[in-house]
């Protein structure tokens, strides 16, 4: 949870392994099934909120390595349904932001017979189109397989863009959120690196933009 690339959808996964490890170890050790018996207890009052929490669990349906391998049938298909809600909300935030600036669904085109409309024929079909793109988005993205713990799934999102719109953009919501605070306590620590350069009269308008590029161009790969 505290690697460089660490994601939110590894914290179901890795409470699963815990837990499968722990019942291994019932049958491998003896003389410490208390400890074992209360180790088990611990994690289920700590972590059982962690696993049926929506961000946990659509970060780990967005994660290609994932997906709902880890989840019964029944939670699946629940889960499932739940994707494609939050899919269909994020299109309709989008169409109201696009309306918002301008691109708004009505025309002054009307035909001079009737005055009606012209593009009113259009909208239902438009409409049609839209209500059926969450969920076939969502099924074809479960239908893949599995991709090996090995790929990065922020790399297959990006590739996934133009076919997946909306699910790239909430595999990015999602996956983005770091799984601990080590990031944070690194950045905090920061400070102390840098000040320790022999530079005792460092400004802090220089210490602050040797702060931010010490943070920042790793991440870029100090391609600038």
């Amino acid at each position: 949870m505290s690697a460089h690339m660490s994601t939110l959808s590894q914290v179901i996964p890795m409470i699963h392994i815990l837990s499968r490890k722990v019942e291994m170890l019932f049958g491998e050790t003896m003389g410490i099934d208390t400890m074992l018996k209360s180790l088990k207890e611990a994690m289920a009052s700590r972590l059982s909120a962690t696993l049926h929490d929506p961000r946990y669990i659509f970060a780990t349906l967005l994660d290609p390595r994932y997906k709902a391998s880890l989840f019964t049938e029944e939670e699946a298909e629940q889960y499932r349904q739940d994707l494609i809600r939050e899919l269909e909300i994020l299109n309709s935030t989008s169409e109201d932001t696009a309306t918002s600036n301008g691109c708004d669904s009505g025309s002054p085109l009307k035909d001079t017979g009737t005055g009606e409309n012209l593009w009113s024929l259009v909208a239902p079909i438009k409409r049609e189109k839209r209500e059926k793109l969450p969920e076939d988005m969502v099924l074809a993205y479960l239908e893949e397989e599995v991709l090996e713990h090995s790929c990065d799934p922020l790399t297959y999102w990006n590739l996934k863009r133009s076919s997946w719109p909306g699910l790239s953009t909430l595999a990015v919501r999602f996956l983005g959120c770091p799984p601990s605070t080590v990031p944070s306590e690194k950045l905090f620590s920061t400070p102390m690196e840098a000040g320790s350069l022999g530079q005792p009269r460092l400004a802090m308008e220089h210490f602050e933009k040797l702060i931010f590029l010490k943070v920042n161009l790793p991440l870029i790969c100090f391609q600038y």
